[in-house]
């Protein structure tokens, strides 16, 4: 892994879906979930080696760039 990279980034099918299995699973969200202008939520977990990972939704219609 780079040494400047700041997090990784996925998408999900479904946020809520997501943070609930997460949560069963005992993994803690740090920060979100947050709403975008363009309808994507997002939410942070750490990674066991310091990384922050984001999980992203996106709202159908709404390209990858």
């Amino acid at each position: 892994i780079q040494e400047d990279l700041v997090h990784l980034a996925f998408q999900v099918d479904n946020m809520e879906d997501t943070i609930t299995t997460l949560t069963a699973k005992g993994i803690t969200i740090t920060d979100g979930p947050t709403t975008t202008s363009s309808g994507s939520r997002f939410i942070f977990i750490d990674a066991p080696d310091g990384y922050e990972v984001e999980l992203i939704e996106r709202p159908a219609g709404i390209a990858i760039v």
